[in-house]
């Protein structure tokens, strides 16, 4: 028949520890998203998970109820001591995208610090918007429109 490892030992199998991070070492270009995250089938699911989210699983009995942030900002980690619950907000505000430093700092990428909240609730820079509508005013001048 068709005798499968359990998940556990197909998993750590793909796992070198080092004295700070766990790495995921999965070989395979198949096993690693765009995100740089390990990934590893999961037959119970059907489908790849990522292998962060396999540790929290391993290590805590269940599936994380949000998203797993890396503490060591090393995606292809899975030491559960390095592998915190966070809403997704609070992992894109603790990365180093424009839009997060910008949360930290209140500066934008272009240096301005005067901010509005759209009808969405969701932050922007009033005068890079204010560049923005210039521009595309001009476009519709250019166009004729």
């Amino acid at each position: 028949g068709n005798i499968r490892a359990p998940l556990a030992d197909r998993f750590w199998a793909k796992v070198t520890k080092t004295d700070d991070c766990w790495l995921w070492t999965g070989a395979a270009s198949s096993q690693r998203n765009r995100q740089s995250y390990g990934n590893i089938w999961v037959y119970e699911v059907g489908e790849k998970v990522a292998a962060h989210r396999v540790s929290w699983l391993l290590h805590h009995g269940q599936w994380p109820t949000g998203v797993i942030d890396h503490r060591c900002d090393n995606g292809l980690c899975v030491r559960p001591e390095h592998l915190i619950v966070s809403t997704h907000r609070e992992n894109i505000r603790r990365g180093n995208s424009p839009s997060a430093i910008a949360a930290r700092t209140g500066i934008c990428q272009r240096g301005h610090s005067e901010w509005g909240v759209n009808n969405r609730g969701k932050r922007f820079c009033r005068v890079c918007a204010r560049a923005r509508t210039r521009r595309y005013r001009l476009v519709d001048q250019i166009a004729g429109t």
